[in-house]
């Protein structure tokens, strides 16, 4: 027995769109009874729809008589004629429920679906939620001949996790600068959220990217300076690997810069490889190539 997250004539319905088919599969998920790990903001309300697989659930499918024993059918194939019928339990965070029975299997219209109605009000974290499916004995018919059997002969269920990260506050840093000739660096200690690993597949869904940039103010006094010399920098800086140190550096490239004071801007944002799979929404974005979401400005004058 198995879960089938992407029913028939339902495969991209679920919400947020990082749980349907076409996503998932995009992000390497080809198995029905998985799902892979997705960024949401709450809104709109995740909605899981399922159906059973099961040789108890596909009318017209054909089921080993092995699998009624004890109902003293024999040996041979039989049919299914009537599908099980299946219950829903799931949890999360402190919060769960039983949906169900739902009596006509997969021919299911619309499928069973899990409304997480209560999403948007949970912290910002990580989430899994727990789903136990279960047929309920002796509900489903199988006819062998001219006999009839119902199915399944014992209580049978399976249970999925599927797991999010919910994050609709925006990002938050604490810059400082600490300036030392031709660089400067920023403490990300305090950073939220840090880059973030997927466990399935080996894949990072965020990693966090600065826009740096500097113009001239004032020189220190009228001192004639090198040729060559430029009166701005402009950079982008991305912070992928949570090992290592929680540091920002930044290098001004040759010629160099002229001597000066100088106002200095930071600008940060999320970016991700695989933009299908974060839902979430916000503003003050900047792009460099790569998808950004929930962007914090930081502005600091030196």
């Amino acid at each position: 027995m198995s879960i089938n997250f992407f029913p028939r004539n339902y495969e991209d319905s679920n919400t947020p769109a990082g749980w349907t088919r076409t996503v998932q599969s995009n992000a390497g998920n080809t198995s029905p009874d998985q799902l892979v790990k997705i960024a949401l903001a709450g809104y709109p309300i995740p909605m899981l729809l399922m159906a059973p697989l099961s040789p108890f659930t596909t009318v017209g499918g054909q089921v080993p008589v092995g699998c009624v024993a004890g109902n003293g059918a024999g040996g041979g194939v039989g049919t299914l004629v009537r599908p099980a019928a299946y219950t829903i339990q799931w949890s999360l965070a402190g919060q769960g429920g039983n949906l169900g029975p739902y009596t006509r299997g997969d021919k299911q219209d619309p499928p069973a679906n899990l409304t997480l109605g209560f999403a948007p009000a949970l912290p910002d974290g990580d989430y899994c939620v727990n789903i136990q499916m279960a047929l309920v004995p002796g509900s489903g018919v199988v006819a062998v001949g001219a006999q009839q059997f119902t199915v399944p002969p014992r209580p049978s269920s399976v249970t999925r996790q599927i797991c999010f990260i919910k994050m609709s506050a925006r990002p938050s840093a604490n810059v400082t600068f600490n300036s030392c000739n031709t660089s400067f660096s920023v403490d990300l200690t305090n950073i939220r959220p840090k880059p973030i690993f997927l466990r399935y597949p080996d894949m990072q869904m965020f990693s966090t990217v600065f826009h740096v940039w500097g113009k001239l103010n004032r020189t220190f006094d009228r001192n004639a300076q090198a040729e060559g010399l430029l009166d701005y920098f402009d950079q982008y800086v991305k912070w992928e690997d949570p090992q290592k140190p929680p540091a920002l550096k930044v290098f001004l490239e040759d010629p160099g810069l002229i001597n000066g004071y100088y106002n200095v801007w930071i600008e940060g944002s999320l970016s991700s490889q695989f933009p299908d799979l974060v839902n979430l929404f916000g503003s003050d974005v900047f792009d460099d190539g790569s998808a950004k979401f929930m962007g914090v400005s930081l502005r600091n004058t030196s």
